[in-house]
């Protein structure tokens, strides 16, 4: 007809909603479910004509990968960390631990501030587009391929389908029914409170992250673009020189580009939907795609497969949790063999101490689009230990490619 039709082939939203009528409501089917879903993503995963080897963090995730493909047959496995001399975010002790447990080839790269410094303008340079995150796996990616790998797998994907944040799947939900309790009145003199906290520049990513909350209907696709997002809209406003494209950036609807929930789900469902549509799919999976073919390896993902999320999308959400309020439940239970100091540790994200490594760089904004005045504040804040490090490095980041690509 010459006409073009463009639909969604595939929804998790529609698997949840297909499913929701008739769920696996026991628990051992919904273990062996579970189990016989990952062993088989795991072998296809797996089938290859060179070495595959493991990113290895010392998590529950990354452990959990490493330890079914031991169970899948995999006799040889070679795993790659990478780790520094921060107490707070090294993982080495874990890592190592995993590594002994499952008796792999292990390798350990200690990356120093000096080598992040000398590296970190090749890793902007290879970003399609800007990102606060992804140097970590940029760093292993490298260092697996040092060693002659071109394939290894991940563990990306196991909090967003087992319900593993609880900044998302445990506080948001009760943060936005209590809003949704609160009087439109009562919020807009809390904004107005804030607006002069704001002024006084008292701890101002706390107060914009809240004016956020405050502002959105409860809804919990609104709620969790402002509970996720990096910078507020008044951010974007300071932050951009002119004024035409400030007011173009801070209108942008952001609820469009937002996924359908599932209608009459579970909570842990909604945010497993949102997590997996814009966290994982905007950003963890590129970042694992382009900074680990920035050196020519591929980077696979066992837990982030179509029948995986097809079956999870089967099981009651109460099956994923258990009465010792274990992390992440059920996938522990399906691997059954975590060291229970992997699996009992202080959740913690993979990530280097960059914060720590970039609080005397100096550092001046050069691009002509981002307002000096505003970033100086956002680096002075970060300074003076008010400010999380991933907005002051995000501006960095965005800042260093405006400027290369202007200049280009």
């Amino acid at each position: 007809t010459g006409k073009v039709t463009r639909k969604i082939y595939w929804s998790y939203t529609k698997q949840i909603e297909n499913n929701m009528q008739n769920p696996v409501t026991d628990y051992r089917e919904a273990v062996s479910l579970t189990r016989k879903t990952l062993i088989d993503s795991v072998k296809a995963h797996l089938v290859s004509d060179v070495p595959v080897g493991a990113f290895l963090s010392g998590g529950i995730d990354s452990t959990a990968v490493v330890s079914l493909m031991r169970q899948a047959g995999q006799d040889n496995i070679a795993t790659f960390s990478i780790v520094f001399d921060d107490k707070e975010l090294d993982e080495s002790y874990y890592s190592r631990m995993a590594a002994q447990t499952y008796n792999t080839e292990h390798h350990e790269w200690r990356v120093s501030k000096s080598e992040f410094f000398d590296l970190k303008d090749e890793f902007i340079k290879s970003m399609d587009s800007p990102t606060i995150d992804g140097i970590n796996t940029w760093m292993v990616a490298r260092f697996a391929r040092q060693h002659g790998f071109k394939v290894v797998t991940s563990g990306v994907g196991g909090d967003e389908f087992f319900y593993g944040y609880d900044g998302t799947f445990r506080r948001l939900p009760a943060l936005m029914k209590y809003l949704g309790a609160v009087p439109s009145d009562i919020k807009k003199i809390a904004l107005k409170t804030m607006g002069f906290s704001f002024v006084k520049n008292t701890n101002p990513r706390k107060i914009n992250k809240a004016a956020s909350l405050l502002e959105v209907s409860p809804d919990f696709g609104m709620g969790y673009l402002a509970y996720r997002g990096l910078f507020s809209k008044q951010d974007i406003k300071e932050l951009i020189s002119y004024k035409y494209f400030a007011h173009e950036a801070a209108s942008v609807d952001m609820a469009a580009f937002l996924p359908s929930l599932p209608e009459n789900a579970e909570k842990e469902q909604k945010v497993s939907v949102l997590e997996t549509s814009c966290y994982l799919a905007c950003q963890l999976l590129p970042d694992s795609d382009r900074f680990s073919m920035a050196h020519a390896l591929e980077l696979r993902v066992p837990l982030v497969d179509r029948i995986v999320a097809e079956n999870l999308s089967k099981i009651a959400p109460k099956l994923f949790y258990d009465q010792k309020h274990t992390p992440k439940a059920l996938l522990v239970k399906v691997v059954g063999d975590i060291p229970d100091e992997i699996v009992y540790r202080k959740k913690q994200g993979f990530t280097l101490p960059i914060g720590r490594w970039i609080k005397d760089e100096k550092w001046e904004p050069k691009s002509r689009i981002l307002n000096k005045d505003a970033c100086r504040k956002i680096n002075n804040t970060f300074r003076a230990g008010k400010m999380h490090w991933s907005r002051r490095w995000g501006i960095e980041v965005l800042d260093t490619i405006l400027k290369d690509q202007l200049a280009g």
